[in-house]
């Protein structure tokens, strides 16, 4: 069910990259079933919520639920939360941390619905302007592409070999 393709990152932008990084940290999780988000919120406010909130806001994350939102509204933050849970890096070891059953649903639900945010508002990133090539790029176009040394100059009359058109 998740898996990590690469042509998710080139297609979908941003959120593609966070949905193929979502589905790599779940590919380990695929057989727990994630926590609704209710139960989700509940074990951040147990187990994270005494260090990152408005007040201390340590490491500059804050996850009460006016400044962190959801992870669809603020996917950047929330994927840093999911790979902290996967890594186990957060709760930190020696304060109270939950069973490893807790950290499987809480990371295949935040993942969850991290895919499903990327899925439904893809974000293509930016996309290529058109331009014609000069006469010595279409040249090491050509030599590159086909290894034909060609000159240029002789087949492209007209053309100015020192300007660039920005048509």
């Amino acid at each position: 069910m998740y898996r990590f393709h690469k042509s998710l990152a080139g297609r979908f932008g941003r959120f593609g990259r966070q949905a193929a990084i979502s589905g790599f940290v779940l590919a380990g999780f695929a057989q727990s079933s994630p926590a609704p988000p209710g139960e989700t919120r509940a074990v951040l406010t147990q187990y994270c919520v005494a260090c990152h909130n408005d007040r201390v806001k340590t490491a500059g994350v804050s996850v009460t639920p006016a400044s962190a939102r959801t992870p669809v509204e603020n996917p950047e933050l929330w994927e840093k939360i999911v790979l902290k849970l996967w890594h186990r890096h957060m709760p930190p070891v020696g304060m109270r941390r939950p069973d490893e059953r807790t950290y499987e649903s809480v990371v295949g639900s935040l993942a969850k619905t991290l895919d499903e945010a990327a899925a439904s508002h893809p974000n293509p990133g930016r996309t290529a302007t058109f331009r014609r090539l000069n006469q010595f790029e279409y040249r090491n176009a050509i030599r590159d592409l086909l290894a034909i040394d060609v000159d240029m100059s002789a087949l492209l009359r007209g053309t100015r070999p020192a300007m660039v058109s920005t048509m």
